[in-house]
């Protein structure tokens, strides 16, 4: 079976993302596959708290300041199969990591002995949260139903867009985008259409519409609504998914929705584990149905909600 890295991301925090992280590389670990967990927020770690390991263990600064071998970050997490790398930044300003060293920390996160490596990145839309998530196997958003969870999904997969088509053009020779206009795209009080913008790209010339088409055609969103408590709003993931591929032209699938559980608000507040978590059985089945369609890059419809 091929490695695969996982990146979890969804706007500004709230949204459940590390919860979910954490049940992912639990549930994985669970199917006897080799896993690592990677907590991807730099300036603010929490998944060790989810299972009980000490914050002053090796982390992430080891790697990025001190130079030490990935491998030596790993840290038991007392599931069978599944080690952490802890994001305790501490001592470490997180804007310092360069585009170079992210692309360095994931080659030495493909040469880790794991079958499956599931990154929770920070929350926001800084370059480490946008390149990390780019340069995963599988984009995982997650978002609540809130309109300002939905509104900050949007952002996000913005930001994302033209993080890649930028990094393409420059890549091919083509610097001279418009920064006025990638401005008005970015801020939340839009002065163009985002499709008048993918337009101008294209109108640019036959090559440059070629590389935003092809860049485009490149990223393939999963999407996971969490935190729902009531069933219609379980269907706003396919909602979500249509409006993404009609306004920004971009491929996403629903992968599934998790209900809200008071036992999670416990594991986030330190007074639970993971594992008792996991077993709950109203988590447990929904876990490995989202796991399931994430691998396997499936599609849930009406008829499954």
């Amino acid at each position: 079976m091929k490695k695969e890295i996982w990146a979890i991301g969804g706007g500004k925090g709230g949204t459940g993302k590390s919860v979910l992280s954490a049940l992912f590389a639990t549930h994985a670990a669970g199917k006897k596959r080799k896993v690592i967990l990677v907590d991807g927020d730099l300036g603010g770690a929490n998944l060790h708290t989810f299972f009980n390991v000490s914050p002053d263990q090796s982390s992430l600064n080891e790697f990025f300041e001190k130079k030490t071998d990935l491998k030596d970050t790993l840290i038991d997490t007392g599931v069978s199969g599944l080690k952490l790398i802890s994001g305790d930044m501490r001592s470490f300003n997180p804007l310092s990591v360069k585009y170079i060293q992210r692309l360095k920390f994931y080659r030495h996160l493909k040469q880790l002995n794991a079958d499956i490596i599931i990154i929770d990145l920070g929350a926001g839309t800084g370059l480490n949260t946008l390149d990390s998530f780019l340069l995963a196997d599988k984009m995982i958003l997650v978002s609540t139903p809130e309109i300002t969870s939905i509104e900050n999904l949007y952002l996000f997969v913005k930001k994302v867009i033209v993080r890649k088509i930028k990094d393409m053009l420059s890549y091919e020779g083509f610097r001279d985008i418009d920064k006025t206009i990638l401005k008005s795209v970015l801020s939340n009080q839009e002065t163009i259409k985002f499709s008048d913008f993918i337009e101008l790209l294209k109108g640019m010339g036959k090559e440059q519409e070629k590389i935003v088409t092809d860049g485009l055609g490149e990223i393939q969103i999963n999407l996971v609504m969490n935190q729902i408590r009531e069933k219609e709003f379980s269907k706003y993931g396919i909602s979500l998914k249509n409006i993404l591929k009609r306004h920004y032209n971009i491929n996403a699938l629903f992968s599934g929705c998790l209900d809200y559980n008071d036992k999670i608000r416990e594991l986030v507040n330190g007074s639970a584990d993971i594992n008792s978590v996991f077993q709950i059985d109203e988590i447990r089945p929904s876990i490995d149905f989202i796991s399931g369609n994430i691998s396997k890059g499936s599609d849930v419809n009406f008829n499954e909600l």
